[in-house]
């Protein structure tokens, strides 16, 4: 587990914005937010794999990094 910058990661759109509103108001109300996985891609950026509504939650409240599992493959 690692906090990564979100500038360094490749964010997609929301696909759901009831999911979207529910992790911001938890994450607004407990001030955590659970890591998110990603996979590191070229050039030092990294691509979602589970998350996306969490790091969009996270951008809405300010957040400059985020907590993260990377999966570096087998």
């Amino acid at each position: 587990l690692t906090d990564i910058n979100i500038s360094d990661i490749n964010i997609k759109p929301i696909r759901n914005t009831i999911r979207f509103d529910d992790n911001y108001k938890q994450m607004k109300s407990t001030k955590s937010v659970p890591p998110i996985h990603l996979t590191p891609t070229s050039g030092g950026r990294f691509e979602i794999e589970d998350g996306v509504h969490r790091i969009q939650a996270a951008i809405k409240l300010g957040y400059t990094s985020i907590p993260a599992l990377i999966n570096y493959g087998e």
